[in-house]
């Protein structure tokens, strides 16, 4: 038996809809359009009749050409790896214009997320996407908190092509990631944190002189690491993975059974992410157990990220752990 469809809510509809509004130009425009015809009626004067004429041409073509504009893109957003909270990340959207014989021109794409949340800007504008074309331009977004993030697709609008009427559409396109909480550097904990994040100072040792690879730059890397050649003929920037000599692996705790919501227990969480991400990077060995019962265990050169995405989704007073 076929379900029933769910009924889009209100708000959603409304953002579905296709956009139109006069600029602030435009509006301009109307009003002396309306001048313009109400002389000709009073005067009967035919030259006004032909202005007005063309001047409603012109908003005629204004609104077709921006529709062509829009018709025909597909947006596609990509994510990067890692996202922390109170930190810019480095976000992209390629658009591709499917159309044969026409460019699309002064093209904005924002994204849309739930309710209308607004964390920062996060968009980026298309000067002219050729026929059978794509581009991709990178855009910051930075989020104030860890957690949980959705997108619901792109606004995309235009003003092309004399800026008197703004066309928008809604594209759909689900996207959902995990903010890692904000690194905080161990050393600056102060009080009693609930995060032990051992002393990275003691034990550093640094990475091995024996090379293991390559692999794509991330933020944060060393740029003596950088391999200039390879990354020349890859024609992105890459840099030379190192085994660790013998490596120690350094410990983590955090008590989130018997925290309560608040500044504290934000201040433990960000201290652990901190001493995580400077131990991961220096090559060492982590092991994170929490009072809930969550065990993790990453060992040098591994990946950090499940680690770091329980942080971003943990909450205080957890009855039940889990164990990885």
């Amino acid at each position: 038996m076929l379900g029933r469809s769910k009924k889009k809510k209100p708000d959603e509809r409304r953002k579905l809809r296709p956009r139109f509004r006069l600029t602030g130009e435009g509006k301009v425009y109307v009003f002396v359009a309306l001048g313009v015809g109400l002389a000709a009626v009073n005067t009967g004067n035919n030259l006004l009749y032909l202005v007005l004429g063309l001047m409603l041409s012109a908003l005629l073509v204004s609104g077709t050409l921006s529709d062509l504009s829009l018709w025909g893109l597909r947006i596609r957003r990509v994510v990067p790896a890692q996202i922390f909270a109170a930190q810019p990340a480095q976000f992209e959207i390629e658009i591709r214009n499917t159309k044969r014989w026409f460019s699309s021109f002064s093209i904005e794409v924002e994204d849309v997320a739930p309710n209308g949340e607004q964390e920062s800007s996060g968009g980026c504008f298309f000067l002219k996407v050729p026929p059978k074309g794509t581009q991709r331009v990178p855009y910051p977004r930075t989020f104030s908190s860890r957690g949980e993030q959705e997108l619901l697709g792109f606004q995309i609008r235009t003003r092309f092509p004399f800026g008197l009427i703004e066309k928008g559409r809604t594209l759909r396109d689900p996207a959902t990631f995990v903010k890692y909480p904000t690194p905080l550097p161990p050393e600056e904990s102060d009080g009693e944190p609930e995060a032990s994040a051992g002393d990275l100072r003691e034990h550093q040792q640094g990475l091995g002189h024996e090379v293991d690879g390559i692999r794509e730059y991330k933020p944060g890397d060393d740029a003596r690491a950088i391999h200039w050649r390879r990354s020349a003929r890859l024609d992105q920037i890459v840099v030379r993975k190192r085994k660790p000599d013998n490596a120690p692996t350094l410990s983590f705790e955090l008590d989130d059974q018997r925290a309560v919501p608040g500044e504290a227990f934000e201040h433990a969480v960000s201290t652990n992410t901190g001493g995580i991400v400077e131990a991961h990077r220096s090559g060492f060995g982590v092991r994170f157990e929490s009072s809930s019962g969550f065990r993790h265990e990453v060992r040098a050169g591994e990946r950090v990220d499940p680690l770091l995405r329980w942080l971003g989704l943990v909450e205080p007073g957890t009855k039940e752990g889990q164990t990885e």
